[in-house]
């Protein structure tokens, strides 16, 4: 559990380059936590996704992301869709995928309804 309260630390810190740089050791604790406590292994992508989607790598950020929202659509946490789906949208307007950033964004807002 050190390395999720590192990446927690790091990304309380705004330290992005951290948190991607702590990518390999969060993926392996967040596939090892996902059924025991799913919770965290979706915050974990969502840091990883802030992180990448702030560096600038926006596939990379699509990739954390929709394993956050598969996640969420797995547990049941209709929130934690909402918010992936709000930041797949940012990701995908940022790469200029337009209709799939409404696609997304239209996901979010009818969650949040």
């Amino acid at each position: 559990m050190s390395v999720l309260f590192m990446i927690e630390h790091l990304a309380d810190a705004g330290d992005w380059r951290g948190v991607a740089a702590q990518e390999r050791a969060a993926v392996v604790v967040a596939a090892a936590v996902r059924h025991l406590v799913p919770c965290n292994s979706a915050w974990v992508y969502s840091a990883l996704g802030n992180a990448h989607y702030t560096l600038g790598d926006f596939a990379k950020a699509i990739e954390n992301h929709t394993q956050r929202l598969e996640i969420s659509k797995e547990v049941g946490d209709r929130v934690g869709e909402s918010q992936a789906y709000g930041n797949l949208g940012n990701a995908c307007f940022s790469l200029g995928d337009y209709s799939k950033a409404i696609e997304d964004h239209t996901q979010s807002l009818a969650l949040d309804r």
